[in-house]
Order: C-alpha cells, then structure tokens, then sequence
C-alpha cells in the first residue's frame, strides 16, 4: 500500500500453477497490485530463454517501458535473467542468503 501511495504500480508476474490463482484472489493479496499476469493465462512463463513476452505484457499492461520497471523475485534464471534480457532492472531476492551485501558485485541482491 505505501508504495502505491508514492505513485508507484504493481505487477504480479508468476508461474504459479492455475488452481493456485484462486486462493491469491480470495486472499486479497490481487488487490494490492494493478497488474496480474500468470503465466498458464497467457500461455507464456517467465525463464524462458529469449522469450521476453512475458515481461514485456506486464510492463505494457502497467502503461511504461520495460527500462522503467525494477522486477523482484527469488529465481535467478525467471526473476533476474529474464527480465534483464527483456530490458527491465532486476534485483535477485535470496530468501537463504545472510543479510548484509550481495556477495556477487553483478547481480544486485537483496535478502529476507
């Protein structure tokens, strides 16, 4: 919510498995993005080597430029690489890393 307060929108882009859709609709968690793309929706999945589609209908479906987007997410090969490729910025979420610096100076990377 703070962060659409500051005039910042939200993407959800994920390969989640289609019967899973529904619970993250139930929940409320959809609510809080402008944008929800699933990749058994659109027939596309995020990883894919040069197949930027998805990244691309998320950031069009926003209404900016991929160069105007920073993608988060726990997958280096879905969630850094391919929205590098595609042209967006990208940080590396490590859920197993120790906090404090990326321990690789190339790949931004922040922990939980």
């Amino acid at each position: 919510k703070r962060l659409s307060a500051r005039g910042l929108k939200l993407a959800l882009v994920s390969n989640l498995a289609s019967p899973y859709a529904e619970a993250l609709s139930s929940c409320g968690i959809c609510s809080f993005f402008d944008v929800v793309v699933f990749s058994f929706a659109e027939g596309v999945a995020k990883g894919q080597p040069g197949d930027h589609r998805i990244y691309e209908l998320a950031a069009s479906r926003l209404g900016v430029p991929p160069s105007s987007c920073l993608f988060v997410g726990d997958t280096v090969s879905a969630d850094y690489e391919g929205p590098r490729a595609a042209g967006m910025h990208a940080l590396h979420l490590n859920r197993h890393a120790p906090r404090g610096p990326s321990s690789n100076p190339h790949r931004p990377t922040i922990s939980s």
